[in-house]
């Protein structure tokens, strides 16, 4: 009895290199091959883009409300961006935990690879989108027929996040400039 995992031992190194080199043969294959695609792999490089440009726009958050970032020696992992964002109250609780889930999927593909994205993994994280956020969404997702993949679902649902951060990292950046302003004007 064989598995994915076992063709190559406990060694994740040669894990990670087969699933790039399955990837890779893809890229390498006439447009007709499209069906043998790893679509976990997929799956990977959307979570990372994602998680760049939330690490981005958080780093960028927990700076403008004046921590300093820069004097550490390592660049911080997007989970310690969410806690010092929550701390310094960028995001509220709702959207911290939001971020965190999504930062568990971030980490399971990241650290292992034979993690697999599942159908309840992604309707989990939807489902910790606010309600208005989920009626946005309703439109797209009706209008694809027959039903729409855990990959449509992710990709919404991962726009949104970057959408929520956004608005809380920029809300926060005027409160403090506002402050700041009102503050120059007592002196």
């Amino acid at each position: 009895m064989s598995s994915k995992g076992d063709s190559c031992g406990d060694n994740p190194l040669k894990r990670w290199h087969l699933r790039f080199q399955r990837a890779q043969a893809f890229w390498n294959q006439p447009s007709d091959r499209f069906a043998d695609i790893d679509e976990q792999f997929n799956y990977l490089v959307e979570v990372l883009v994602t998680a760049s440009y939330l690490e981005m726009l958080l780093y960028v958050g927990v700076q403008y409300v004046g921590v300093d970032m820069d004097g550490g020696r390592k660049r911080p992992t997007l989970g310690t961006l969410i806690r010092i964002a929550r701390e310094y109250g960028l995001v509220d609780g709702d959207l911290a935990k939001l971020l965190n889930q999504f930062n568990d999927i971030r980490n399971g593909f990241a650290h292992n690879p034979d993690y697999v994205l599942t159908t309840d993994t992604i309707n989990t994280l939807h489902g910790l989108l606010p309600q208005d956020d989920q009626d946005a969404l309703k439109p797209a997702l009706q209008n694809i027929l027959p039903e729409p993949t855990v990959e449509v679902i992710a990709s919404l649902t991962y726009g949104q996040i970057v959408k929520m951060t956004y608005g809380a990292i920029s809300s926060a950046a005027e409160r403090n400039l506002s402050n700041s302003n009102e503050a120059r004007e007592e002196c």
